[in-house]
């Protein structure tokens, strides 16, 4: 079956065998390609879904292109930067943490000497 037809069968029917069949057909190339661009098969992994959730959402639309394949890169390489940007802030929120951590720890260190000398509420005992 052509794959336009199996778009329009997803799109408009929602059939998932119909779907299920573009993965089989493109889905090793898209994660090798993925794998290619990231470096890390879990993130590849990871793109690869992201890419294929984008085609069911837009099966219907799409049914008509004429180069899936090609549709298919152009989605890989937007879910691929996007994962890449998600790399760069996550890390950059990683390091700031780590430079956090030292003002963290002196505070915790500073309530620690002074908390056997803080009033306690009613009630509480030790």
């Amino acid at each position: 079956m052509e794959e336009n037809e199996l778009l329009k069968r997803y799109g408009r029917e929602g059939d998932e065998a119909a779907f299920a069949e573009l993965v089989r057909r493109h889905g090793e190339w898209v994660y090798c390609a993925a794998r290619r661009e990231l470096g890390d098969e879990h993130l590849a992994e990871d793109v690869s879904q992201a890419v294929f959730a984008l085609l069911a959402k837009k099966a219907k639309r799409l049914a008509g292109h004429p180069k899936l394949r090609g549709w298919l890169f152009g989605a890989l390489r937007y879910c691929a930067r996007e994962a890449k940007r998600q790399m760069v802030r996550q890390k950059r929120r990683e390091q700031e943490v780590g430079r956090m951590r030292p003002e963290v720890m002196e505070q915790a260190s500073e309530w620690e000497a002074i908390a056997p000398v803080l009033p306690r509420k009613r009630g509480h005992s030790s």
